[in-house]
């Protein structure tokens, strides 16, 4: 159970939310995640350099496919400003 509040990857037990990132638990959701986006930018159709954007980071570790999108590597910056 997620405690409301805190970022979920917190709630986890994860020290930062990079090391949630780097962990067995993401790299399976990412895999689930980019197969139901069918391997695609949200944005541009992209099919290269493709990441996982987390829409919110209270779900982390217990995302729908509604709290994230898959975009690729630029369109990932566009979306935060880069």
């Amino acid at each position: 159970m997620i405690e409301k509040g805190l970022p979920g990857w917190k709630a986890l037990g994860f020290e930062s939310y990079r090391d949630y990132l780097f962990s067995e638990m993401w790299g399976e959701k990412r895999l689930w995640i980019l197969e139901c986006f069918k391997f695609k930018c949200q944005k541009c159709g992209s099919t290269e350099k493709l990441q996982v954007h987390h829409k919110n980071y209270e779900s982390c570790g217990n995302e729908k496919l509604s709290d994230v999108t898959v975009l690729c590597f630029k369109c990932h910056g566009e979306e935060h400003g880069k």
